[in-house]
């Protein structure tokens, strides 16, 4: 598997003091901490200057979130996302 791989190169890269291990958004951040051994990752934001400035002001209108199914489901994950709704009283909608 492809991303196993991926995950091993970088926890090696990691061992080595002079590397440094960073994402440029959140999610790529947590990700690798989350699925590496790796806790020391820093986040470097990308700087997108080509983005006119009136569209860097992101302000969500709607309270909704989406989520996907990607290619293995983290069982874990999904009963504490269920368990989080469950809890704060969240609206669940899905379309099938």
């Amino acid at each position: 598997i492809h991303w196993k791989q991926w995950n091993y190169n970088l926890e090696r890269i990691a061992n080595n003091p002079y590397n440094t291990i960073a994402a440029n958004n959140r999610y790529d951040l947590e990700y690798i901490k989350y699925f590496t051994s790796i806790k020391d990752v820093r986040y470097i934001p990308s700087l997108a200057s080509y983005i006119p400035i009136h569209l860097t002001n992101y302000q969500p209108t709607k309270k909704q979130i989406l989520l996907a199914p990607t290619r293995t489901i983290n069982t874990y994950l999904c009963n504490q996302l269920y368990q989080t709704i469950y809890a704060h009283n969240v609206k669940q909608s899905t379309s099938e």
